[in-house]
């Protein structure tokens, strides 16, 4: 039996109330869509080892904090980020993509030129409020489609260690010996799971998943709820990053290819000197331990470059948003 009367639903007070609650319930799914983009697919938040449920209720958790901040109109706040040059003008450069039809609304009902430059006080951002199911929709798909493209971008860096660990097991000869990393969803040599694990400890103690959500929330400040988009210089981003993370996987293995390098062609020397010599018996042995050798005194500069790389990374997506 209902504690309340089926017809009192269709109270005026109670229909009241519902209309109030409809943008809080708006702004907690377009929070919970772009954060779920990010925590999806983004590592290290995208790892099997942590629950589903746990995901989920990060991401829930995360929206019940974010969303109070972002109901309110903060279009002050917005202006002064925008406002680039801090010249107290937002110029049609300063204004992203998205919210270029907006900002042409306000000039017009400001009966402003087309081009003309906007003051604080005529730049009001309005709320993003879908009328149908099919518009909230198409809200929710664009906000998580902006957390997972830098999920992506995140994904698209750390790869790199996983890249690097598969080059140096294919010149010690032991790539056969590959296993499932559940992580990335596919095979990956000893060594590039080991790899993996200590990119994984690093991003976490210089704080790269903190860096990474401080990002994302700054990003409603930029693009507010309802706005979001993917734009393209996201796009040519990510593209960047992948050639960076190879760059990253060749620098991170080069101590080892240079180290095998000479031993090979100090093999190849000595089978040309002692033909009884069996080069492949004697060079599979020497390689694998000298290989391990120069890995195991270069891992702590493995662990400092990709240090280095993580809040440079960061900042490089954050960036992006904020020339979205």
């Amino acid at each position: 039996m209902l504690p309340f009367p089926l017809p009192s639903l269709f109270d005026p007070l109670t229909a009241a109330l519902l209309g109030s609650a409809t943008p809080w319930l708006c702004a907690f799914l377009l929070v919970v869509a772009r954060l779920g983009g990010l925590l999806i697919i983004g590592a290290p938040f995208s790892s099997p080892a942590i629950p589903l449920q746990v995901r989920i209720c990060l991401i829930l958790a995360l929206s019940f904090l974010i969303t109070p901040g972002l109901i309110d109109n903060h279009s002050s706040g917005l202006f002064h980020r925008l406002d680039k040059n801090a010249d107290g003008v937002l110029e049609s450069a300063e204004v992203p993509e998205p919210l270029a039809e907006v900002a042409l609304k306000l000039r017009t009902a400001a009966g402003r030129p087309i081009d003309a430059d906007l003051t604080p006080e005529e730049f009001s951002i309005p709320a993003a409020q879908p009328r149908t199911l099919a518009e909230l929709i198409c809200l929710l798909v664009a906000e998580f489609g902006l957390g997972l493209a830098l999920g992506l971008g995140l994904l698209i860096f750390v790869s790199a260690l996983p890249l690097a660990g598969q080059i140096i097991d294919q010149q010690l000869g032991v790539s056969l010996g590959e296993i499932f990393n559940p992580d990335l969803g596919t095979t990956s040599t000893l060594t590039g799971q080991l790899l993996h694990l200590l990119g994984v400890v690093v991003f976490l103690l210089v704080g790269g998943h903190l860096l990474i959500l401080e990002s994302l929330v700054e990003s409603f400040q930029v693009l507010p709820l309802g706005y979001a988009s993917v734009s393209p210089s996201l796009i040519m981003l990510l593209q960047a990053l992948v050639q960076q993370s190879l760059a990253l996987a060749i620098q991170i293995a080069a101590p080892v290819l240079a180290t095998l390098a000479v031993v090979g062609l100090s093999l190849g020397i000595a089978g040309r000197a002692v033909p009884q010599l069996n080069i492949l018996v004697v060079g599979f042995p020497v390689r694998i331990a000298v290989g391990l050798m120069i890995f195991g005194l270069a891992a702590l500069s493995m662990g400092n470059l990709f240090a280095e790389q993580v809040p440079l990374t960061i900042e490089q997506l954050r960036s992006a948003l904020w020339s979205t």
